[in-house]
C-alpha cells in the first residue's frame, strides 16, 4: 500500500468523522431550535392569557369601582349575605378576583419554579381570597352558578381549597 492510498484512507476516515460531527451539530440545533420555539409559543400563550384578562378588568372594573364595593368587600370579609342591589358589584369583584388567580395559575405552568414550589406559593394566595372574599353564602353561591366560566384545572383547585376552608371553619 503506498502513501497515496494511506493518506486517501485517512482523508476518507477524517471526512466520514466530519459527517458524524455535522450531524451531532444539527440534531443538537434542532432540538434547540425546537426548544426555543416552545418557549416562544408558551410566552405568546401566556401574553395573551394576560391581556384577556386586561380586557376583562377594564370591562368590569366600571361595575366594580362604584360606591358599593367597599361595602359590598366588607360583608364578603365578614361572611355575611349580600342584598339583591348588590349582586353586579359581588359579581364584577369576584369575577375579576378569581379571573386574576385563574391567570396566576395559567402563568405558573409556564414559570421556571418547580411544580411544589409553584403549587405552595399559589395555594397560599388562593387561600388568603378565600379567607376574604369566598366565605359569605352570597359568595359561595356565585361560585357554585360561575365555576363553570373559569378551566376545568382552577375550578377544581378551588373547590379543593374551599372544601378545606370549610372543614377549618366547621
Amino acid at each position: 500500500m503506498c502513501i497515496r492510498d494511506r493518506l486517501g484512507s485517512v482523508g476518507e476516515f477524517v471526512g466520514a468523522l466530519a459527517v458524524l460531527l455535522t450531524l451531532a451539530y444539527l440534531a443538537y440545533q434542532t432540538r434547540q431550535n425546537g426548544e426555543l420555539l416552545r418557549q416562544s409559543r408558551d410566552a405568546q400563550t401566556a401574553a395573551m392569557a394576560t391581556a384577556n384578562v386586561q380586557n376583562w378588568h377594564q370591562l368590569m372594573s366600571s361595575i366594580a369601582v362604584g360606591p358599593k364595593s367597599s361595602e359590598v368587600i366588607g360583608k364578603l370579609r365578614r361572611g355575611e349575605a349580600v342584598l339583591e342591589e348588590e349582586l353586579d358589584t359581588m359579581d364584577a369583584l369576584l369575577f375579576m378576583d378569581l379571573l386574576n388567580l385563574e391567570n396566576l395559575m395559567f402563568q405558573g405552568n409556564y414559570n421556571a419554579w418547580t411544580d411544589e414550589e409553584w403549587e405552595t406559593a399559589l395555594e397560599r394566595v388562593c387561600r388568603r381570597h378565600i379567607k376574604w372574599l369566598m366565605t359569605s353564602p352570597s359568595s359561595l353561591e356565585w361560585w357554585e352558578a360561575n365555576q363553570v366560566t373559569f378551566s376545568e384545572e382552577f375550578a377544581q383547585f378551588m373547590n379543593r381549597l374551599l372544601d378545606n376552608s370549610a372543614v377549618e371553619r366547621g
